[in-house]
């Protein structure tokens, strides 16, 4: 597995955000952009180590996304955080079944606990904090709005 994190998002302007966060998590960090060179040249700025683009060509998002799965079973990233949104609720299930790993929704907080990823979200109607410790496999992991 590779020690290095994938950011996804719909709109560019989350992969800031996500680049910080995920700069937190270990030193190497992949924008996963699926769309239009519009929003890849935003997207270059965030401050990731590499891009990874994924085209459209005017289609859907999920008929592009499968091309995203596929390159995360070559690399195997230790850590893929997404914005949480309901479309890519869909490509993170879609990964998490690929890699064998599970997906963790909502996160209010996400760190590093030596190879580990520990990942804190609301439960109970938000009465409640869980928290969720993937060791073994890639963490995917969708982060909470107010993270973004």
């Amino acid at each position: 597995m590779e020690q290095t994190t994938w950011i996804v998002a719909e709109r560019p302007e989350d992969y800031g955000p996500l680049c910080t966060l995920a700069r937190t998590l270990g030193p190497a960090v992949t924008a996963v952009w699926v769309g239009d060179d519009a929003g890849l040249a935003q997207v270059r700025t965030c401050g990731a180590d590499q891009v990874l683009a994924v085209p459209t060509e005017g289609g859907l998002y999920e008929a592009a996304f499968p091309a995203v799965v596929e390159a995360a079973k070559d690399v195997r990233p230790r850590t893929v955080l997404l914005a949480s949104t309901k479309r890519l609720r869909l490509a993170a299930a879609q990964l998490a079944v690929a890699l064998g790993a599970k997906a963790l929704n909502d996160a209010v907080s996400i760190q590093a606990d030596g190879d580990a990823i520990v990942a804190e979200r609301m439960v109970y109607g938000g009465s409640a904090f869980g928290r969720e410790r993937v060791a073994d496999a890639p963490a995917i992991v969708l982060v909470s709005d107010g993270l973004l």
